[in-house]
């Protein structure tokens, strides 16, 4: 387990995350509900 394994590991965990967040905030604007 070298430390360029772990960096790839560590990005693709991170990169998930950001996608799932964006996606969540994105979908939010989307289908706002109108009060």
């Amino acid at each position: 387990m070298d430390s360029f394994e772990l960096n790839k590991i560590a990005g693709a965990v991170l990169g998930t995350l950001t996608l799932t967040l964006g996606l969540g905030i994105f979908s939010e604007i989307i289908f706002a509900p109108e009060a």
